[in-house]
């Protein structure tokens, strides 16, 4: 009976509790989606798209890189067979070149081989005709005609003519310069007081080149300077080995020669050069214009050594006789020069400045024995200062020991 209240109670309490529903038991695996078919369709096509989108990203990204690649390989084939080509043009112009220098110097040696058979074949010749005269002379029934001497010019050779004749062609065009070259050298404007001289040397030592300027009055009437700087420009006193050229256009105005200069170096060698000169005179009214070339080319250690020369003297009369204007341009012309002559140089050009040096003094002396000729002439120079002095030549020398070129003023009394 007591308990029954205690049953009660709980089953009033227990109606209070809601039921809880028992709850299934998990499943392992994919979980499964709620989308629509249709919605997941197309999250699909949109993957396959990207997707396509990004294979042909990389596709272009591929075939642009090589593009860049056959572009760059393009150029490098370009560039290689360009450099190819210009290699082999100019192998091929080195190859003729040389080819035709062969062909040059094997047509040079054949002219020269010949030229020795016809030399032995007329030696030989002249010594058969010299044994008959031989003969005849001492069995005495000698022709006495063929004992008369015969007189032959020197043979001027063919190198020598071709050089006078394009030289003297040469002339007329540096005449026509003679105003502007005697503007350039400041000689145009200048009026030289009576007996007074100023010369001028600009030049490399160690090239050789130069230019050298001068101007003066010369006590003699105008003629007679004109013919004295004519036979002085002609270089008289050069007769070491000298040939004249007498084929050339007015040969009374134009003369062509050639020497040879030598010169003692301090080891006591003796070097030499040949000289050849075209010079050529123009007489105007109140003026005379003498003009020359030269060429001067180095023997033995001096081979392959040369020099050109430009020069132009210009006489005019004044009140005190006359007036000389000279301008010399000399440049060196040197080919095949190796590094171990180049020792050579210095007294190359130490021989040619006392060459010009050594001719301006000679020339100076033919004014000089103008004037101890025609001392009797009463010529107007009561007014001349420091009349035993004449002239005044500035004459550059060249030392061997210190290879250095130097100048002096060497005065001519009268």
């Amino acid at each position: 009976m007591a308990l029954l209240p205690l049953l009660q109670a709980s089953s009033d309490d227990a109606s209070d509790i809601s039921v809880i529903p028992p709850t299934e038991p998990r499943k392992r695996g994919r979980k499964r989606s709620n989308i629509d078919p249709a919605v997941k369709q197309e999250l699909e096509r949109a993957k396959d798209r990207k997707r396509c989108s990004r294979y042909r990203r990389r596709q272009r990204d591929e075939r642009q890189k090589l593009q860049q690649e056959v572009e760059n390989l393009t150029a490098q084939l370009t560039n290689l067979q360009k450099a190819w080509q210009v290699s082999n043009e100019l192998a091929t112009s080195t190859w003729k070149v040389v080819a035709h220098r062969e062909l040059k110097e094997r047509l040079s040696a054949e002219e020269h081989q010949r030229r020795l058979f016809d030399a032995v074949e007329a030696r030989a010749a002249y010594i058969r005709r010299f044994q008959e005269l031989m003969q005849l002379f001492k069995s005495g029934h000698i022709d006495q005609e063929l004992c008369l001497p015969q007189h032959k010019k020197v043979r001027v050779d063919s190198s020598d003519a071709a050089f006078y004749r394009v030289f003297a062609e040469d002339l007329d065009s540096i005449y026509a310069r003679t105003d502007e070259v005697l503007r350039t050298c400041g000689l145009d404007a200048v009026v030289v007081p009576k007996l007074n001289s100023k010369e001028t040397w600009e030049g490399d030592c160690n090239t050789g080149a130069f230019l050298f300027t001068n101007h003066q009055q010369i006590p003699f009437n105008f003629d007679q300077a004109c013919q004295t700087l004519w036979e002085a420009g002609q270089l008289p006193h050069r007769h070491l080995d000298r040939q004249d050229f007498d084929d050339v256009d007015g040969p009374e105005n134009t003369a062509a020669f050639k020497f040879r200069v030598t010169n003692s170096l301090s080891t006591g060698k003796v070097v030499s050069a040949v000289q050849r000169v075209v010079a050529r005179r123009y007489m105007e009214k109140g003026r005379m214009v003498l003009v020359w070339q030269s060429l001067m080319e180095g023997e033995g250690i001096f081979t392959g050594m040369r020099a050109g020369e430009t020069g132009w003297d210009v006489l005019t009369p004044t009140t005190y006789g006359s007036k000389m204007q000279t301008c010399i341009s000399h440049a060196p012309m040197h080919f095949d020069i190796n590094s171990l002559r180049q020792v050579c140089l210095k007294p190359f050009t130490g021989m040619i400045l006392e060459s010009v040096a050594d001719d301006g003094t000679e020339m100076m002396k033919e004014f000089e024995k103008l004037h101890s000729q025609s001392v009797s002439e009463k010529l107007d120079i009561q007014h001349i200062p420091e009349p035993n002095i004449v002239f005044s030549v500035m004459c550059p020398t060249y030392c061997h020991s210190c290879r250095e070129i130097s100048y002096t003023y060497a005065a001519l009394s009268r």
